[in-house]
């Protein structure tokens, strides 16, 4: 009980007068004419200076928090950004593709299509090489004289018998 009450009083008087000498005030009623001490002065400045650079670095922790800030922004649009750019590239691979398809689709057509044009080239020549056979051996045997096995003259046979 006393002892205790008793030690709080003696620590808070002590307190009192520390931040008495802290702030420029007096211990004692003794000290209080005496010119402030050149200690109490240094205190004095080394508190405001530790003030200044608490100041200081609190105010660059404030600004360093605001750039990390701009800085996760920016990473997120640039994230943003990266995965619309992939979707793009994946959509124009898939379209890409799909053209290399068509495009192998087209080649079989196309060889298809020359194949048969090769084709109908070849039994078109065929055809005229059978129409000039058959015009020159008409033209040869219309030339040659008549010879005496016709039975007349006035009514020639068919060379060509007609189809039913």
């Amino acid at each position: 009980g006393v002892c205790k009450e008793t030690l709080q009083q003696y620590s808070r008087k002590a307190n009192q007068a520390d931040r008495r000498e802290l702030l420029g005030g007096s211990a004692s009623a003794h000290s209080a004419d005496a010119v402030i001490g050149t200690k109490s002065h240094d205190q004095r400045s080394r508190v405001v200076a530790a003030n200044d650079s608490l100041q200081n670095s609190s105010d660059r922790l404030k600004e360093s928090r605001r750039i990390a800030q701009e800085t996760e922004m920016v990473g997120l649009d640039v994230m943003q950004d990266l995965r619309q750019q992939r979707e793009t590239l994946l959509h124009a691979k898939d379209m890409v593709s799909q053209v290399d398809e068509n495009l192998g689709e087209s080649r079989k057509l196309v060889r298809v299509m020359q194949k048969r044009i090769a084709q109908n080239k070849y039994f078109m020549w065929a055809v005229v090489l059978v129409v000039a056979v058959i015009a020159i051996t008409l033209i040869f045997l219309q030339l040659q004289p008549s010879s005496p096995t016709y039975s007349s003259p006035a009514s020639p046979e068919p060379l060509v018998t007609p189809m039913p």
